[in-house]
């Protein structure tokens, strides 16, 4: 159970990847350029990222710089971008010194290249206090950020950015199966594998990572089916992949495992009963982030079941076989067997297409998901069983 998990990206890939830069303090700026153009920089960029040819532009302005960003991944579906600028974000007085919130450009940025391969870099002052994450920023970094340091930021970005970009199709692996989770350890290794992958997009529950259990796991793990994908390696499997399946009513087979799970870490263990206060009402992650009241009220009322497909997750390597939509249609095929009349997800924006094929439709809803700072939209789904489209009109 110690084993590490490597995360590496497509050997087979080379991607541009443009920088776009905007500082409006001086010294901030003249620190990054003379840092990027540092003979340490250039000597491991090349080596430690591999997978990006990196082009560097400086704006004058934050407008200036969306104008860049337009010109670039308008052009192109494979080009990828990162903004760096030490204007992306504002403090938020009434809330102390460690809430910050994005100035209104940077939400019109957020919004414009929501479906393209984008990432933000906030740079902060050392003389504030510099908080571990920001709503809807990838990556936060002192201004005095030193070579090491940006160099993993561009690794980890990259990385992030990897796992956004839709990977090339790949033969699917002889032996896999895509099956329901049958055991502890096959649970375990289920929130391992997410915990892995989360760190790289920057999903993690900061209390999840202080926690030290190298574990991506939640008090809705507790109501939920698990799914997963599993390689043979010798005697035994290897988890390629997860999937997550929370509905409204049970029976919940995963309950005592993961309670047991949780109970080895005394912080997970606080983290699940503060989260249990939170979502038990709900029971849906999706009815607790946004504002869904009139629907929640029909389908509680009526008795119906609702369930949330999440967690879909494939380890680098494997994505491109086909396994995200086994892990998709396993968790739909299951929901429909229980009786679940209608299935939500929360998704990133470019991920929205993707989902239609498996007959998901946007609500016209976004909202920021609890412990992942993202800003994600709502997407759902009618079982085949019942007759009526899903009821967006519900929502209004």
């Amino acid at each position: 159970m110690s084993q590490s998990i490597s995360i590496d990206t497509n050997p087979g890939l080379r991607r541009d990847l443009i920088v776009v830069a905007f500082f409006q303090n001086e010294s901030i700026r003249s620190y990054f350029a003379k840092l990027i153009r540092s003979s340490e920089v250039n000597a491991q960029q090349d080596l430690e990222i591999p997978n990006y040819a990196i082009q560097f532009e400086y704006s004058g302005t934050l407008e200036n710089a969306a104008d860049r960003l337009s010109h670039h991944l308008g052009s192109r579906d494979d080009i990828a971008a990162i903004l760096i600028s030490d204007s992306l974000v504002r403090q938020i007085p009434a809330r102390g010194d460690a809430a910050w919130e994005l100035v209104p450009t940077a939400k019109v940025i957020r919004d414009k290249f929501a479906q393209k391969l984008y990432v933000s870099v906030a740079v902060l002052q050392q003389s504030v206090r510099i908080p571990n994450r920001i709503s809807n920023i990838d990556l936060v970094l002192r201004s005095d950020c030193t070579a090491p340091a940006w160099l993993d930021a561009l690794k980890l970005l990259t990385a992030r950015l990897s796992y956004l970009a839709r990977p090339e199709k790949c033969p699917r692996p002889k032996g896999i199966e895509v099956r329901s989770v049958q055991s502890q350890t096959e649970l375990y290794e289920a929130f391992r594998l997410r915990y892995a992958v989360y760190k790289v997009m920057g999903y993690l529950d900061e209390e999840i990572e202080k926690s030290g259990a190298n574990l991506e796991l939640h008090w809705c793990d507790t109501i939920a089916l698990h799914f997963g994908a599993f390689l043979p390696r010798g005697n035994g499997t290897e988890l390629v992949g997860t999937s997550r399946l929370i509905t409204t009513s049970g029976p919940y087979p995963y309950d005592t495992w993961t309670k047991f799970i949780a109970r080895a870490h005394p912080q997970l263990r606080l983290l699940f009963k503060n989260q249990q206060a939170a979502f038990a009402p709900w029971r849906l992650p999706i009815f607790h982030t946004m504002e869904l009241n009139k629907y929640i009220r029909k389908v509680f009322l009526r008795g119906e079941i609702a369930g949330e497909l999440s967690r879909v997750i494939v380890r680098e390597g494997w994505r491109g076989t086909g396994l995200s939509s086994e892990l998709v249609n396993v968790a739909i095929a299951k929901a429909d067997a229980c009786g679940v009349h209608y299935m939500f997800l929360e998704c990133l924006e470019i991920h929205e297409e993707y989902y239609n094929k498996f007959g998901f439709t946007a609500l016209g809803r976004a909202g920021e998901v609890v412990g992942i700072g993202k800003t994600m939209i709502g997407m759902g789904r009618t079982a085949k069983a019942k007759e009526t489209p899903f009821p967006l009109e519900a929502l209004v």
